[in-house]
């Protein structure tokens, strides 16, 4: 599978992100089986995938539930705090864990922080951003690259846009288009010119930006998605004078 990844080896968090959820997951599975792995590939394997396997736990959404509560997560504590079942090393699976509520995310950032030797923490998401940010800067980030569903039906960047943004005017779409493909020239100028649209502004570049990062396979492209949805954060709570200040001294080129 191919892979890019952003950080430090000694991390011992590692934040496996893509589009494509299926994909994130056999990526972590296809590591954490490589990890524990002692003899048997194959039993290991087939024992983690089960979650039987004794130094292996894995939380996510199970049932109905909307979010992953902080019992799960303190079951991880409680996991890593007690003797290896087996002799060897331990991994830990968060699915899906952009799902985390606010305290179990908490909860977690003290488990990266603490991790116990031989062990690794992986998390997998389709939504980077909403990691939080010190979870994010402790980890390895892994993009998992993948040409996902979500784009592959769309042949054309102005149809996926105008498909995931239909609000937006497709005149205006095309703009924004014009204005990345030509390397963001004059963005202050197109800023102020836009001044009413700052959040549409940035919902069409970040839209703009996942598709290539999709389509193409293009990490830089995935990178410039984060960014540019926790700039849109930024700007929800910034008064209208600042918006464009701040779309003109941030947005990536």
């Amino acid at each position: 599978m191919a892979v890019e990844a952003t950080g430090s080896l000694k991390n011992q968090g590692i934040i496996i992100y893509g589009a494509d959820r299926a994909h994130n997951a056999e990526l972590a599975y296809d590591m954490i089986v490589n990890y524990l792995v002692v003899e048997d590939i194959n039993l290991t394997k087939k024992h983690i995938l089960a979650n039987t396997y004794p130094n292996f736990m894995k939380i996510g959404l199970i049932d109905d539930r909307s979010e992953i509560p902080i019992d799960d997560t303190r079951a991880i504590t409680q996991f890593l705090a007690q003797k290896p079942t087996l002799e060897g090393r331990r991994a830990v699976l968060v699915e899906d864990a952009e799902n985390m509520s606010r305290n179990a995310a908490n909860s977690i950032l003290k488990v990266v922080e603490e991790m116990p030797t031989d062990s690794i923490f992986v998390l997998t998401t389709t939504s980077l951003s909403l990691i939080l940010p010190t979870i994010r800067s402790r980890c390895l980030k892994i993009y998992a690259k993948t040409q996902g569903p979500m784009v592959s039906g769309y042949p054309d960047v102005t149809e996926y846009i105008k498909s995931k943004l239909p609000n937006i005017d497709t005149e205006y779409v095309k703009q924004v288009i014009v204005f990345i493909e030509s390397g963001c020239k004059n963005l202050t100028a197109f800023a102020k010119q836009h001044a009413e649209t700052a959040e549409e502004f940035l919902e069409v570049m970040s839209a703009y930006h996942f598709y290539m990062a999709s389509k193409k396979q293009d990490q830089a492209a995935a990178d410039k998605v984060l960014f540019l949805q926790e700039l849109s954060y930024y700007l929800r709570n910034a008064s209208p004078d600042k918006q464009n200040t701040i779309i003109a001294a941030c947005v990536p080129t």
